[in-house]
């Protein structure tokens, strides 16, 4: 079984699944390049090519089951289409997709996210911001958030070791100085 990270984690995203099964199968974690503790250095590569790679080393000559997630999805994906005699089965959580058909919205919604995307583009991704607080250590509290014009991502850890993620696509204009996540907390129950 081997796990795939998304685009914004490393292999330790897995840390919790990959013990649960270690015992039960043989179970790899990598870091992609660039990601982690892998190096990223200018060369030509491929996500896939990588991946079978892994396989090929560590899987024994068995096909491997690719659990992934995100842009993990995408190359789990990809991989089990290109060379499918390497991949025994897929478990895959929001995979990205190239070339899928764009969303079906109603047309109320479909006006809204155009408004909102029109604002982003106007204002830059440059007003970005990316705030973390508490430890870089794994497993330790931490929180992060991501902000823009429009949008709101925040990640927090530091509620008895869960991990509550946030993600708002929102004019935030009327409350930009807020702190959203206090806000949050102080209108929900968490234990």
């Amino acid at each position: 079984m081997v796990f795939l990270h998304a685009a914004v984690c490393d292999s330790r995203m897995w840390q919790e699944q990959w013990q649960a099964v270690g015992g039960q199968c043989r179970a790899i974690a990598y870091d992609r390049r660039g990601f982690g503790a892998s190096r990223a250095e200018k060369q030509d590569h491929s996500a896939i090519g990588d991946l079978l790679a892994v396989i090929d080393a560590l899987a024994e000559g068995k096909p491997a089951i690719l659990v992934a997630c995100s842009q993990g999805g995408r190359i789990a994906l990809d991989a089990a289409i290109l060379h499918p005699e390497h991949i025994r089965g897929l478990f895959l959580i929001s995979p990205s997709l190239i070339g899928a058909p764009e969303p079906d919205h109603a047309p109320e919604i479909a006006a809204l996210l155009a408004q909102q995307k029109q604002r982003v583009l106007e204002q830059g991704l440059a007003t970005f911001r990316f705030a973390w607080a508490g430890s870089l250590t794994p497993g330790e509290a931490h929180y992060f958030r991501v902000h823009g014009p429009a949008t709101l991502v925040e990640h927090d850890n530091t509620q008895n070791g869960a991990n509550h993620i946030h993600a708002v696509w929102r004019d935030l204009a009327a409350d930009f100085g807020r702190d959203a996540l206090a806000d949050h907390y102080r209108q929900q129950r968490h234990r």
